[in-house]
């Protein structure tokens, strides 16, 4: 792990974690020792409809998850979880892609700058750059960004 306050002395090509297309095995060290003390069941019965909660904006999230979500980050303390939307989705590549369509939106006419603070994603690049949306951009890393304006920073 890279201290904060070493991070500027560090090269870009040090800074970015290539994950081959988003395979996040970077973690399967950590999950094996933690083995059967992180569980997840999910009973058959619970995936028989497309509609988890027809009454929430995202259908298909199941609210035990979107409970368990909320309690997650009150217990930490790192997100505002009262009137949010908590979108799901089937990877980080569907996600940040909603997430950065749906935010620029709200921007204006002017394209909304994309960064993300190193270490990140190497796919963060691909993601923003591929549809050539002329909603947002791609302007690297957030530590050396100084622009005006309004920018959605990526973080994993």
């Amino acid at each position: 792990m890279v201290k904060l306050e070493n991070m500027k002395n560090i090269s870009l090509s040090d800074s970015v974690i290539n994950l081959d297309h988003g395979d996040p095995t970077a973690y399967e060290e950590y999950w094996r020792k933690i083995g059967d003390r992180c569980t997840v069941t999910i009973r058959g019965c619970d995936l028989m409809s497309y509609f988890s909660d027809v009454n929430n904006m995202c259908w298909f999230l199941e609210p035990e998850l979107a409970e368990a979500i909320k309690e997650l980050h009150d217990a930490v303390g790192n997100a505002a979880t009262e009137d949010r939307y908590i979108v799901v989705g089937t990877g980080s590549t569907q996600l940040c892609q909603a997430a950065v369509h749906a935010l620029s939106s709200l921007a204006g006419t002017q394209p909304v700058s994309v960064v993300a603070a190193a270490p990140y994603y190497s796919t963060y690049v691909e993601e923003t750059t591929y549809v050539r949306s002329g909603m947002y951009k791609w302007e690297g890393d957030a530590w050396g960004f100084d622009k005006k304006g309004k920018v959605l920073a990526l973080s994993w």
